[in-house]
């Protein structure tokens, strides 16, 4: 059984956020559960927000967190949502960290963006998708994933534009690869590894506005960069 949703889930406070959860076999089939529930936990507060609510159970479980349950909360990247999903007669438990953030991040690319670095690449998507959103979605959360290792916040993160070469360095070798797996071409191949190199060195460029004290403003010591080492929170 796999639960797909490794990083944290980022909630913007005092705003309806919809909780979600897929569950997948090792085959990668979706699992339907029979029922579902979820609980919200703020921190080390042993009572939680929301409290095993019924959620809807499908392929993609459901529940909407409401906007007045955040805010008055203070922002904070110890909360954890609590899943428990009846599978085959069995009742299974999923847990996630959420950040409660003043704004959550986005990414700052588009299709258009990428047709700057290759006109026609539209014109070689595989043939059930019609964008490249999949690519970018992928992209970014490897993105969201490298800060989080490197002790960097995602939503902490004030000028999001310093992301945009990466997340379409990365899109892209993401893109060619799929595309060399597909059809065997040796310069498919050789662009993803280009873009991979490409990514790698931005990434050891960026320095960004990092609100380490979480006031949502911009100070002279909070540019830092993508590396890093300590958590700052």
């Amino acid at each position: 059984m796999i639960h797909r949703h490794a990083l944290p889930r980022m909630i913007q406070r005092g705003l309806t956020t919809s909780l979600d959860i897929s569950i997948f076999d090792d085959a990668g089939a979706a699992l339907t559960p029979t029922a579902a529930v979820v609980s919200v936990y703020a921190g080390d507060r042993t009572v939680p927000i929301v409290d095993a609510a019924v959620a809807v159970h499908a392929s993609t479980s459901t529940y909407s967190l409401l906007a007045a349950l955040t805010t008055d909360e203070a922002l904070s990247s110890e909360w954890q949502e609590h899943w428990v999903l009846t599978i085959a007669g069995s009742d299974h438990e999923f847990r996630r960290t959420i950040y409660l953030c003043r704004t959550v991040p986005l990414p700052t690319i588009t299709d258009t963006d990428l047709g700057d670095y290759h006109a026609d690449i539209l014109d070689h998507i595989d043939p059930d998708e019609t964008t490249l959103e999949r690519q970018r979605t992928k992209a970014w959360a490897h993105i969201e994933r490298q800060l989080i290792r490197a002790g960097r916040r995602p939503e902490l993160v004030l000028d999001g534009w310093q992301l945009a070469d990466v997340h379409a360095f990365k899109t892209l070798e993401i893109f060619f690869r799929d595309s060399a797996q597909a059809v065997g071409d040796e310069r498919w191949k050789e662009l993803s590894e280009e873009y991979r190199n490409l990514f790698d060195e931005e990434w050891k460029q960026i320095n960004f506005a990092y609100d380490a004290d979480e006031d949502g403003r911009v100070d002279e010591d909070q540019n830092l960069a993508a590396t890093g080492v300590t958590w700052l929170c």
